[in-house]
């Protein structure tokens, strides 16, 4: 009688190919999953800065002149992969936008997310309802 003395090829090819199956169905999921978490602390950042935004329209009664730095907002998430601005403030309105930077520009269905003064929600992306999508 022979000794078993370690895995067969053909066990290894079954425990590899199982891997492989796993790994397709999970890799592209997390992908998404971090994505999505990415959208969220943009859209979190962007109703941050409109918060200041009202508040610094309280104490000069106009949103012109504000700036990210008057604000003392970052110019990027926490992630690094939003680039937030200010688009346009006027005397009574505002929009801000996050941009997308680095891997979270293969969020096409999203792309750039905008908020204005009003509290309008919008992007940029391929999806056909934003504000639920992509807010």
């Amino acid at each position: 009688m022979r000794a078993n003395n370690g895995f067969s090829l053909m066990e290894i090819m079954i425990a590899l190919a199982i891997i492989g199956i796993v790994s397709s169905y999970a890799i592209p999921h997390y992908q998404d999953y971090l994505r999505r978490n990415h959208r969220a602390e943009a859209s979190m950042a962007l109703e941050n800065l409109a918060l200041n935004l009202d508040h610094y329209y309280n104490l000069n009664q106009s949103y012109n002149g504000a700036s990210l730095e008057k604000l003392n907002i970052p110019a990027r998430t926490h992630s690094g992969l939003y680039q937030l601005a200010i688009q346009k403030a006027t005397d009574d309105s505002f929009v801000v936008t996050a941009s997308p930077l680095g891997a979270q520009t293969m969020d096409a269905q999203c792309g750039e997310l905008r908020l204005d003064s009003v509290g309008n929600e919008s992007a940029t992306g391929t999806s056909p309802n934003p504000e639920q999508d992509c807010w």
